[in-house]
């Protein structure tokens, strides 16, 4: 198995996360993320409930909300989850 020395720090939860922050797209009323879950699951690779299993968790730890219609909004929570991991991967790259 290949992998590099900053996916040690990734979850499931963080990569779908990072994914999410990527694939927003832009309304009035800011971005959203306009997947359900089963299109999350297809377009991941992974079952249903593992995805929601893992929504549930960046719900829980506020980095995402529900919004009504079935989408989603990054927080600024989330936001700066996504900056500081993105601080750790450059850290560890100067170390390679």
């Amino acid at each position: 198995m290949s992998y590099s020395i900053s996916d040690i720090f990734k979850t499931d939860e963080y990569k779908l996360l990072f994914w999410l922050s990527e694939h927003q797209s832009k309304t009035r009323d800011g971005p959203v993320i306009k997947f359900s879950q089963a299109e999350l699951a297809a377009e991941l690779q992974h079952s249903p409930a593992s995805v929601n299993k893992w929504m549930q968790a960046l719900c829980k730890a506020g980095c995402i909300q529900i919004k009504k219609g079935g989408s989603y909004l990054m927080t600024n929570k989330g936001k700066k989850t996504i900056d500081t991991m993105k601080k750790i991967e450059t850290i560890l790259a100067d170390g390679q």
